[in-house]
């Protein structure tokens, strides 16, 4: 990671003494950070099911229900702490789409089990998804998100299973003390990128 600091000196005098003052005005990483999003005063994750089919991302008033197949919805969208769930209330057509329409997205856990209707997570390659957990993906789904997938855990246990889906932007593995294990074959058409925690793959 390379870091560029950019600074400022002033001098002023104190007696006959020059006393200096460093101002560092910017700050450029290569490594991309993890703003804490959305509500500050959250404090434990919580259960995020997908609902109504074809849908955006951000809308949270119309997809993002409290529990499976539920009708409740949630006031915000999931932030790094909060578990996604796509399952068999998620979709009732065939090759229904989730769009990736934020900068940036986040969730603990991302978990596609059970879902029916082949569906597809799209998104373009500007946007990127952070994840704070584990993967689930399944062989009736398409996983054509073209952004960076970023795996941020910074504790150990989590897994990967991506049944044959070939992930298409760069990967980038980052959580300091994190810990993935691939449960199958992991194919990526990008770069994968690892620069903290401990990855197995055996």
């Amino acid at each position: 990671m390379k870091n560029i600091f950019n600074k400022t000196v002033f001098y002023i005098l104190l007696g006959n003494l020059p006393i200096f003052f460093l101002l560092f005005n910017s700050y450029t990483s290569s490594k991309v950070e993890d703003p804490i999003p959305n509500k500050m005063e959250q404090v434990t994750g919580l259960d995020y099911y997908w609902v109504g089919g074809t849908g955006m991302w951000s809308d949270y008033g119309a997809h993002w229900a409290t529990t499976s197949g539920g009708s409740t919805f949630h006031d915000q969208v999931p932030t790094s702490m909060d578990n996604v769930y796509f399952d068999e209330h998620s979709f009732s057509a065939a090759n229904q789409t989730v769009t990736i329409d934020e900068t940036i997205v986040y969730c603990g856990n991302l978990n596609w089990t059970g879902v029916l209707n082949n569906p597809q997570l799209i998104g373009s390659s500007s946007n990127m998804l952070f994840i704070h957990g584990s993967l689930t993906l399944i062989p009736n789904m398409a996983f054509l998100f073209n952004g960076a997938l970023h795996f941020k855990a910074t504790t150990i246990g989590h897994t990967i299973e991506t049944n044959g889906q070939v992930i298409n932007g760069v990967v980038y593995f980052e959580g300091v003390g994190g810990e993935w294990k691939l449960l199958d074959k992991f194919e990526t058409a990008g770069n994968v990128v690892h620069t903290d925690g401990t990855l197995i793959t055996d």
